[in-house]
């Protein structure tokens, strides 16, 4: 299974959910390419799909944002810091699984039991790598050095080049005159 990731989860824990999702389904998921993206709406809580018939390829659009019911009754969608409906998301790729195999809408089974709440996997967000600051300063300092340090030998290999060339002018000029 190759997991093409643009969204915000991280992928080694959607590649071990979908591995979960294929063992249900009963399906090797090898030779599939599976890209995920966000959904289209950034402030829906809800999980899409698309695939073709006879298809190993692919797409699941995940949720960015987590559904509350605010303290006035009325709900709102929050960034989400763990991956807000997994279940829906089983139930999306086992779809979307399901045309890959060759079934159309009209032969597919509603799959609701394809996983319990029990052996639901937290999928969480990407980490972000922190790179450490630069010494600018510091680099172009050595790189300077370095710098020094090569010319200072191009200069001292042309000096020998130059006595080298000139004593043999000194000897042609004795020899020929």
């Amino acid at each position: 299974m190759k997991i093409q990731n643009k969204s915000k989860w991280d992928t080694d824990e959607l590649r071990d959910f979908f591995r979960l999702v294929f063992k249900k389904e009963g399906i090797s998921p090898k030779r599939y390419n599976i890209t995920v993206m966000n959904t289209r709406f950034p402030r829906k809580d809800c999980c899409t799909g698309c695939a073709y018939l006879h298809s190993k390829t692919l797409t699941i659009r995940l949720p960015t944002m987590e559904r509350v019911m605010g303290s006035d009754g009325f709900s709102r969608c929050v960034d989400s810091e763990v991956m807000p409906i997994p279940k829906t998301v089983a139930q999306a790729l086992a779809h979307e699984i399901h045309h890959t195999i060759g079934y159309q809408h009209r032969e597919m089974i509603k799959s609701e039991d394809i996983l319990t709440p029990e052996n639901l996997p937290v999928i969480h967000k990407k980490k972000r790598k922190i790179n450490p600051k630069r010494n600018f300063v510091k680099e172009r300092y050595e790189h300077a050095k370095k710098k020094l340090l090569e010319w200072q030998r191009k200069e001292t290999r042309a000096m020998k080049l130059r006595k080298k060339w000139a004593k043999k002018v000194g000897y042609y000029e004795k020899k020929g005159t």
